[in-house]
Order: C-alpha cells, then sequence, then structure tokens
C-alpha cells in the first residue's frame, strides 16, 4: 500500500481491486449480451434485399420533425 503525505497523492490502497472488480462485472455483462447474439438464428435471406439509397432516411419520415 503506498500512502504520500500531503496534497501529492491519497491512499491508494483498495483502487486496484476495484478496478478489477468493474472489469469482471463488465466481462459478465457482456459475455452474457453476447452469448444471446450468437445463438441467434441466421436470416437465409440476409443479404439478398438491395442496400438503401444515401438520401433514404434512417429512421423514417414519421419520426422526423
Amino acid at each position: 500500500m503506498i500512502v504520500l503525505n500531503g496534497f501529492s497523492a491519497p491512499q491508494i490502497g483498495p483502487l486496484p481491486s476495484f478496478a478489477i472488480q468493474i472489469l469482471g462485472i463488465s466481462l459478465v455483462t457482456n459475455s452474457i449480451s453476447a452469448l444471446a447474439l450468437a445463438s441467434e438464428p441466421l436470416g437465409k435471406d440476409l443479404m439478398k434485399p438491395r442496400p438503401r439509397s444515401r438520401w433514404e432516411a434512417c429512421a423514417g419520415s414519421r419520426l422526423s420533425i
């Protein structure tokens, strides 16, 4: 543990373990969503539709103000 007096640095103790806990939670939550996306069945005609026009609205005309 690093302890410095004055204004140079606060006590550094639980910070590395806290960062590891955050990374662990992120790993678990991202893994769950990745498994959900990976288990989704593929569509057979996924690549058949032509790409939309560059000037076509992404959200549609009903959402525009």
